[in-house]
């Protein structure tokens, strides 16, 4: 195999673990196995719809309503001085969603997982003035942290998940190694001391 050809597997590898592994479908994948370990799926259905509404369906139309406008320049958000206005918007989102999972009757894991991501989001906007973290692998490492502190070590194979994404968003130089570190940490840390906290 020529140089290129590898080059070229290696890019589309890249890209589609970051595609697969987004913040959206990594937030929304958490509380869905979280609600299909708590109840029947024809009792956890409702949750499972709402927690799409807030995690994916809202949050992508609007990302892709800011990039038409010219207000983003890319739906992954690669210039950190455009990250502020979509990212408190995704807490507006998040927060929403987990009051409303709370009104439903939702089982508490449910409620705290979405709870913990807004917070993850909250810290990961304070950070972004002055440092680009990243957010795929914060928000997947903050999955991982989630589904450890519920289901325990065999879940630990995420850091596998995690691991390849941190080697995607290098390799597309999206973020240095250093951002990409920081996101794992903060997100898998900081999920598992807010639950140990407060759940």
């Amino acid at each position: 195999m020529s140089r290129n050809a590898e080059i070229r597997i290696q890019d589309g590898a890249a890209h589609l673990l970051a595609h697969a592994l987004n913040p959206a479908f990594t937030t929304f994948f958490t509380i869905f196995l979280l609600s299909l370990s708590a109840a029947h799926w024809r009792v956890c259905a409702s949750w499972i719809i709402l927690n799409g509404i807030f995690t994916i369906l809202l949050p992508s139309s609007y990302f892709l309503w800011l990039k038409r406008r010219g207000m983003i320049s890319e739906l992954y958000i690669p210039d950190r001085t455009e990250r502020t206005g979509p990212f408190l918007s995704l807490i507006l989102f998040y927060a929403l969603g987990a009051l409303l999972l709370r009104w439903m009757k939702a089982p508490s894991s449910v409620s705290a997982a979405l709870i913990v991501h807004t917070v993850n989001v909250a810290l990961i906007t304070g950070v972004t003035r002055f440092y680009k973290m990243s957010f795929h692998v914060l928000s997947a490492a903050t999955s991982g942290g989630i589904l450890f502190y519920f289901f325990g070590a065999p879940t630990l194979l995420s850091l596998v998940l995690i691991a390849a994404l941190s080697w995607s968003r290098v390799h597309t130089r999206a973020h240095r190694l250093s951002q990409v570190l920081a996101g794992g940490f903060v997100g898998f840390i900081s999920a598992l001391l807010q639950l140990e906290a407060f759940f």
